[in-house]
């Protein structure tokens, strides 16, 4: 499925947050779904394993109950 504009947008604005480390819990729960959405899930599922993780649903349990990142 292709992207709205604004949620490309979206997905790179948080992408700049992941790589500058100021992304908040909420943020990535949200750049998970857009990667989902936009057909990609493969590509950020092997990304995921290679930081330890087995699934994206993994990586959004984590953030939702791992909030020290959210500010």
């Amino acid at each position: 499925m292709i992207l709205l504009k604004r949620e490309y947008k979206e997905l790179e604005e948080i992408q700049e947050k992941i790589i500058k480390g100021t992304v908040k819990s909420n943020e990535i729960t949200i750049f998970l779904g857009l990667i989902v959405k936009s057909g990609n899930k493969l590509e950020m599922l092997e990304y995921m394993q290679t930081i330890g993780f087995n699934s994206i649903e993994e990586v959004q349990e984590h953030f939702s109950k791992n909030k020290k990142i959210q500010t």
